[in-house]
């Protein structure tokens, strides 16, 4: 994308006052909210590519209630418990026109970033627990982050062409829940005398680590993926009107993107988007066609290529 354009997008949106709330397989209403309609029946969805969401214990009660009935928009939102997970979602710019090998973008141009970041009752913990005097152990700079007073759980990229209305979802990736794992086996380590240990240069008591764990972010550490991508399907269709959404295929996506060495969980690039209703398809968004990478040239040429679509209504 070009920087232009994704100024223009981030001038257009609300300032930090989008809050997403989620919920195990929310993302299941999500996607079945934008074909309910006025109602459909279950028939019409199981003929749909979204009849795998139907397997989803969240709807199976609602399925066998409505028989062959239609299913309303309403009795989908009555599904929601009383208390969800709250986030607000901001939005930035990650990378450089020029395209530099680092940031990992399938076209040499930056990415729009949707930061999935958490809500205030998760930051007063956070901030009691785990912060000391300003210092947080688990932010990677380097990386995209909200601004300032906010603490980001996990982040989506795009690359979106307006004019076909297409995006592709360049990551999903999550640098807080990673620094939380490496915190406690590193703490573990540590001797057990040692109620305080320094992580980095943040000091933790045992005591409290355990209790962020088990009482603060287990929850989001079950749900990060399903949430990030959620918020990002939701984004790109009702913020900017984009109906075909691609994802990388794990294989392929690495290609693209020159990730050398470690690459991503391929469950992020094989299960979730499957999980999703994304299809398998080897044919690419067509902004990625216009002035095609040498790589992608090749992959092309070489019957490679592999990505993953959604289409919505």
């Amino acid at each position: 994308m070009k920087d232009q354009l994704i100024n223009d997008i981030i001038t257009a949106l609300p300032k930090d006052r989008t809050l997403y709330y989620y919920f195990k397989d929310r993302y299941a209403l999500t996607l079945l909210s934008s074909v309910v309609g006025e109602g459909i029946t279950v028939r019409a969805i199981k003929q749909s590519h979204f009849a795998p969401l139907l397997d989803r214990p969240l709807l199976k009660q609602l399925i066998a209630k409505a028989g062959n009935g239609q299913i309303t928009y309403q009795d989908l939102v009555n599904l929601w418990p009383i208390d969800p997970l709250c986030y607000r979602l901001t939005v930035g710019k990650w990378g450089l026109e020029r395209g530099d090998y680092w940031q990992q973008t399938t076209r040499p141009e930056p990415n729009l970033v949707l930061h999935l970041n958490f809500s205030n009752q998760h930051d007063q913990a956070y901030k009691s627990l785990i912060e000391n005097k300003g210092l947080k152990p688990f932010i990677y700079r380097d990386h995209p982050n909200a601004r300032a007073g906010l603490n980001t759980l996990s982040w989506a990229r795009f690359d979106v062409d307006v004019q076909s209305g297409q995006a592709l979802i360049e990551e999903l990736q999550t640098d807080w829940l990673r620094y939380v794992k490496w915190c406690t086996a590193y703490v573990e380590r540590q001797d057990e005398a040692e109620e305080e240990v320094k992580f980095g240069s943040v000091p933790i008591r045992r005591s409290d680590l355990r209790r962020y764990v088990s009482e603060v972010i287990t929850p989001h550490i079950k749900l990060w993926d399903q949430a990030t991508l959620s918020a990002a399907v939701w984004f790109l269709r009702a913020e900017l009107n984009i109906k075909t959404i691609y994802m990388h295929e794990a294989d392929c996506g690495a290609k693209l993107k020159q990730i050398v060495g470690k690459t991503p969980p391929r469950s992020l690039y094989t299960d979730l988007p499957k999980k999703f209703c994304f299809q398998p398809v080897t044919v690419g968004p067509e902004f990625l066609y216009k002035k095609a990478s040498r790589t992608f040239r090749r992959l092309k040429k070489t019957k490679e290529l592999r990505f993953w679509r959604l289409d919505l209504p």
